[in-house]
C-alpha cells in the first residue's frame, strides 16, 4: 500500500496582489473541506511552524489569527476554519524547500503532495492540491505509476473513480491482462479517468453507437459495442442493486487496450475494459458499471 502525505505549502499562504476578503473566505472554505476530506481517508497533513509567519491578509500574519481584529476582518467562521486547517495539522521540522525536493522522490511506498490555498508558481502542478478534484487526479496519477498488485489497484479504483461502479471480481479479471497489470496500469487509469470525467459529455441514451464514437475521439482509444448478440451471456455480469438483489447487466461497450504502457513495445494486445453506460437508478446510483478489465472475453 502506498502512503500519501500532504504538506501545507507556506508559499501558497502568502497574500497575493489584489486579494479581496470575499475571495479569501471562499478559498479558506474550499481548503477546509479538502482537509476534512483528506483526513477522512486517514492521510496525514503536515505544517512547518514557519507558516505562522506568512502575511495572510493586509498586515496580518498567521500567528495573529486569534487576534480579535483579525477575526473581525475575515469573520469568526472562517477564522475557525483556518484554525482547524493549520493548528490541527501535524508539526514537522522538514522545511519548505526540502519538502519541494521530496516531491520528486516518490516511490510505491510513499508519495508526497502540497496542499495549497493560493496558486503557486515554479512547482509541478501534479503535486499541488487546490481542490478535491485535484486530489482525485493526484491519486489516479500515482495509481497508474504504482498499481502495486491487482487487489490494491481494484480497491483504489473504487475510491478514485466515484462516478464508476466496479464489479466485485475486478481484482481477478485484472489478473487475466495479457502482459500483466504493471504494463497497462497507466493506460487503464487514463481510460477510467475519461469514463469517470468525460463520458457524460458525449452520452446520448437514444444513440449509444454515436456516443461511443464520440467518446473514442475524446479518449483516444477505440470504444465500440460488441455487435454479436450470441456473446451476450459472456458479457453479462451480476451487480447488486439497492435492495441487495442481483441484477444481471449486459456490459456490451468496451474500450480496446491494444498497446501497453511501454513505448518500445510493438506487440498487439487483446485487452479490454467492458462496461455498461449506467442509467439504472437502483443499481450503482445510475453510474456506469465496469464489468471486466482484462483479456478479451
Amino acid at each position: 500500500m502506498t502512503r500519501f502525505d500532504f504538506y501545507l505549502s507556506n508559499y501558497s499562504f502568502k497574500k497575493p496582489e489584489n486579494l479581496s476578503v470575499d475571495t479569501l473566505r471562499e478559498k479558506v472554505e474550499h481548503l477546509s473541506k479538502d482537509c476534512e476530506f483528506i483526513r477522512s481517508y486517514e492521510e496525514k497533513i503536515y505544517r512547518h511552524p514557519s507558516i505562522y509567519e506568512e502575511k495572510f491578509i493586509d498586515d496580518w500574519d498567521l500567528v495573529n489569527m486569534h487576534n480579535p481584529e483579525f477575526v473581525e476582518l475575515i469573520g469568526r467562521d472562517h477564522q475557525f476554519m483556518l484554525q482547524i486547517i493549520i493548528d490541527q495539522s501535524i508539526h514537522t521540522d522538514i522545511e519548505n524547500e526540502l519538502v519541494i525536493k521530496l516531491l520528486d522522490d516518490h516511490s510505491s511506498t510513499n508519495v508526497n503532495g502540497l496542499l495549497c490555498l493560493h496558486e503557486i508558481n515554479d512547482i509541478d502542478t501534479t503535486f499541488c492540491i487546490y481542490t478535491k478534484n485535484d486530489w482525485f487526479q493526484f491519486h489516479r496519477y500515482f495509481l497508474g505509476l504504482y498499481p502495486i498488485d491487482e487487489e490494491y489497484y481494484a480497491s483504489r479504483c473504487e475510491i478514485y473513480f466515484p462516478r464508476l461502479h466496479f464489479h466485485y471480481n475486478i481484482s481477478n479479471t485484472l489478473k487475466s491482462l495479457e502482459g500483466g497489470l504493471s504494463n497497462f496500469s497507466q493506460k487503464i487509469t487514463f481510460c477510467l479517468t475519461k469514463l469517470n470525467d468525460d463520458f457524460s459529455l458525449c452520452f446520448n441514451p437514444s444513440n449509444i453507437v454515436d456516443s461511443l464514437r464520440e467518446f473514442t475521439s475524446i479518449c483516444g482509444y477505440e470504444t465500440t459495442n460488441e455487435g454479436n448478440i450470441k456473446r451476450k451471456e459472456d458479457l453479462t455480469f451480476d451487480f447488486v442493486d439497492n435492495e441487495g438483489n442481483q441484477e444481471s447487466i449486459y456490459c456490451e461497450p468496451h474500450i480496446k487496450l491494444s498497446k501497453s504502457d511501454n513505448k518500445g513495445d510493438t506487440h498487439y494486445y487483446f485487452n479490454r475494459i467492458y462496461f455498461h453506460v449506467g442509467g439504472y437508478p437502483n443499481v450503482a446510483n445510475g453510474n456506469s458499471m465496469i464489468g471486466h478489465i482484462g483479456n478479451h472475453l
